[in-house]
């Protein structure tokens, strides 16, 4: 650029020496001007010409030179160039154009450059000066000078210009760019360094000395970088590659006083254009206490990884998102995964589809709010089979309390939750168990004066009958009266058996003969729309229960399945040897291991759902409509079976019908005969005395006429203490005793003890309205078995008397 300026200079000088040659003819000076002319429309500068007016005289001062100059100076000739350079369309425009208008005074570079050129003696090469465009805007120009000289006064100034304001404004930026990176080199907390290739400093920054311990820039810039800081040169990796722009690593490096530093450089190699290595410059961060902690992470995660594959807990992790991304070997194990990673579609598939829904919604809570994670499900292990599990997860925090991580386990916890349905059930049975308790002292209480009532009613209802005739008018009120109490006394039976509190009649029997026996009434029970279809096992082992009362349970069941079928369907009955083993007590019922008979009673009739199932043996609790069921029928079939020593258990699903299953001890003896039945001809009363002891007047007054009218002799008492006062003051040669069990002062038990102390030989019927298991069973197994329940017939009362003392009554 100089040269061509130097070049612009010798040609506006050969231009001004043409001009001012003397003693030419006038056709050379017109052809001087002429040249000149082309030559400054053909030059690609700026070149103008400043007249001045009066001219300036070179020997005043130079401030008032430059005041003649800004004064009298004007634009008289410029080319297209400088007419374009200055925002005009032409040269006209800026022609005139006085250079007080052109050249600002309040630029100091504007009065420097006139100061300049007055002291060259009016010749100055590449000066600058700030002038103004026709949009008044400040731009930089380039200027070459010469002044014309006349009889010691300079007449004009002949230059030439170059805009040079985008190279000024780009070296100001560069200048400052190069300002800001220097305080930023110096001021910056990364270390920054460029070095040669054989590893040299060239030039590094004050962070970097202090990284690496040195005293000053100095002392450092003479280390070999590979022999003193870096530990191998293998290390390094980003200082020996030729390839690529950029690169970043870590690595460990030795300071001044030979301790070890973690740094993380990031660097780039400068080339030339043939593509050789001229310098590496990089910045390195110390990532000592990151590196420790990360060091430290990894001995904590090979920490957790160890008791995480020790623990017998399926333990898990996932990222803040949720995202499952590490298992233990014990769920590889329990579910079959096929890696430590699974995706989350994956691991929810094994929920199953009932609890997905609830498990979903708890997960994506604790996503969004952070809480603990805590909830039961159940899972698929890798066999198929789902088993309940406990879910916990905590969230793992940084500084600022944002979730980086989450922790959780899994705990099967299948046995557990059996165990607490077996508890459940077995609470749940305990109450209601106590709930029986309750209401059958209650209905205890009721049945023992309801039946002293029913005896009295019955009993003077079948004497009356004796007495009238067939067409007696009074004769169908008299049966009305006792239909009504015999549909009382039943009443009063089922409220005895579900609560346990009635006297069974146990023997060995056959269940297949029981069913047979009562199938003929069961068809009609239930109906031709439904199909009886009996499955009996020919080798049945044996039950010791009530014959009467097994009946009384399968004619209930029936009845339940009659009703669960208003469209008919399929009623079975089957039986068969059934073993009971632990197993088989968690699957089905809590019984302990044993040999049962299994009877069960299946329909194919609505079914019930699990919570109906839960109250069906509850006393008074029915589904059917008002007035069509006492809710004693299953709660009557509960009883029977609990008090035969037995168990039962219910399935049933809605529209799939139920499943009573009955399980009774079996025993290997044989079917017991009942030798009272089939006993030879019995002799006649004979005067048989007998002590009859009774608290309740109608009861007593009743049951001394029935025997008296029998043909025997009969002592009445009111209570056990009379009873042995009379014994104490007659003659006390009974043959037969017949005592009601619950009386006030002595009961019937204690009575007949006390009694057989002095008569060895005396015969007992003990009678009651209401039996106490614990109490009456201890007499019954002392004394005997001869027991009648109220309310009794007469003839019932009148054929026992007679069965006990070997007489035929009737």
């Amino acid at each position: 650029m100089q040269n061509e300026d130097k070049t612009m200079s010798g040609l506006t000088g050969a231009i001004v020496m043409n001009i001012d040659e003397r003693g030419q003819s006038e056709d050379d000076l017109r052809n001087s001007e002429e040249r000149c002319r082309v030559f400054i429309e053909l030059i690609t500068e700026a070149i103008w010409r400043i007249e001045i007016e009066p001219p300036c005289p070179v020997d005043i001062s130079e401030d008032e030179q430059i005041e003649c100059l800004y004064r009298g100076g004007y634009i008289a000739e410029c080319n297209e160039i400088m007419a374009r350079m200055y925002g005009f369309e032409s040269t006209g425009e800026l022609v005139g154009t006085r250079v007080s208008d052109m050249m600002p005074r309040g630029e100091p570079e504007n009065i420097a450059q006139l100061r300049a050129f007055i002291d060259s003696g009016y010749k100055l090469i590449n000066s600058e000066s700030f002038n103004l465009d026709k949009e008044g805007n400040t731009r930089i120009f380039s200027n070459n000078l010469t002044g014309i000289v006349e009889n010691g006064h300079l007449h004009r100034v002949w230059g030439t210009q170059r805009d040079i304001t985008e190279r000024r404004r780009a070296q100001e930026a560069v200048r400052k760019s190069e300002e800001r990176f220097r305080l930023l080199f110096e001021q910056m907390l990364d270390g920054f360094y460029m070095s040669t290739p054989d590893g040299k400093f060239v030039d590094i920054n004050p962070a970097l000395v202090k990284m690496f311990g040195y005293s000053s820039k100095e002392e450092m810039l003479r280390v070999d970088i590979p022999k003193e800081l870096y530990f191998s040169v293998e290390e390094r990796k980003s200082y020996v590659r030729d390839s690529g722009s950029e690169e970043s690593d870590v690595y460990r490096m030795r300071r001044k006083d030979g301790t070890t530093i973690w740094v993380e450089e990031k660097g780039r190699y400068i080339r030339d254009s043939e593509g050789k290595v001229l310098f590496h410059e990089g910045i390195l961060r110390d990532v000592t206490e990151r590196k420790l902690a990360e060091e430290k992470l990894i001995e904590s995660e090979k920490r957790y990884r160890f008791v995480a594959e020790s623990m017998p807990e399926q333990v898990w992790t996932a990222d803040a998102g949720g995202l499952v991304d590490y298992v233990n070997r014990r769920n590889i194990d329990y579910f079959h995964f096929p890696t430590e990673s699974l995706p989350d579609a994956e691991w929810f598939n094994l929920i199953h589809p009932d609890d997905m829904e609830k498990t979903a919604e708890k997960w994506n809570h604790s996503l969004e709010t952070g809480d603990d994670y805590e909830i039961e499900f159940r899972l698929k292990r890798w066999d198929g089979a789902y088993r309940w599990h406990l879910c916990r997860a905590n969230a793992m925090r940084n500084q600022q309390g944002e979730i980086i991580k989450w922790f959780g386990t899994n705990t099967d916890i299948e046995d557990l939750k059996k165990a607490e349905e077996r508890l459940h059930e077995s609470e749940t049975k305990l109450q209601q168990s106590q709930k029986l308790e309750s209401v059958g002292r209650l209905a205890g209480g009721i049945a023992h004066d309801f039946n002293n009532m029913l005896t009295a009613i019955n009993g003077y209802s079948d004497l009356t009958l004796r007495r009238l005739a067939g067409d007696d008018p009074l004769r169908a009120n008299i049966l009305e009266i006792r239909k009504a109490g015999e549909r009382s006394a039943q009443l009063t039976q089922q409220l005895l058996a579900f609560s346990r509190r009635q006297v069974l009649k146990p023997e060995v029997i056959d269940l297949n003969e029981v069913i047979v026996d009562t199938s003929n009434m069961l068809q009609r029970l239930i109906g031709e729309d439904i199909q009886l279809i009996t499955v009996l096992d020919p080798k049945l082992g044996r039950v010791k229960a009530d014959p009467g009362q097994i009946s009384q349970v399968i004619m209930n069941l029936a009845v339940n399945a009659r009703d669960a079928m208003p469209d008919g369907g399929n009623l079975t009955i089957k039986t068969v040897d059934v073993e009971i083993d632990h197993d088989f007590e968690k699957r089905h019922i809590p019984a302990a291991p044993e040999s049962y008979v299994m009877l069960e009673v299946s329909d194919t009739g609505t079914g019930m759902n699990p919570a109906i199932q839960k109250q069906i043996f509850e006393p008074f609790f029915t589904t059917k409509e008002v007035g069509k069921g006492t809710g004693l029928g299953l709660a009557t079939v509960y009883g029977i079976v609990k008090q035969s020593g037995g168990h039962i258990q219910v399935r049933s699903e809605v529209e799939k019908g139920a499943v009573f299953g009955i399980y009774l001890p079996r025993i290997e003896n044989k079917p017991e005969i009942d030798e009272t039945r089939n006993s030879p001809g019995q002799s006649r009363p004979a005067g048989e005395k007998i002590l009859l002891v009774e608290d309740e007047d109608m009861v007593r007054s009743l049951t001394v006429r029935i025997l008296t009218e029998s043909g025997y002799v009969v002592t009445a008492a009111r209570n056990g203490v009379e009873a042995l006062r009379i014994c104490a003051e007659e003659d006390c040669g009974f043959d037969l005793l017949v005592t009601d069990v619950v009386m006030p002062q002595m009961g019937g038990r204690e009575l007949a003890v006390r009694l057989s102390e002095t008569l060895p030989g005396l015969k007992v019927l003990f009678t009651s309205g209401y039996t106490d298991d614990e109490v009456f069973r201890e007499g019954i197994t002392e004394i005997g078995t001869n027991f009648i329940q109220k309310p009794f017939a007469p003839d019932e009362l009148v054929k026992k008397v007679g069965d006990i003392l070997g007489v035929d009554k009737l």
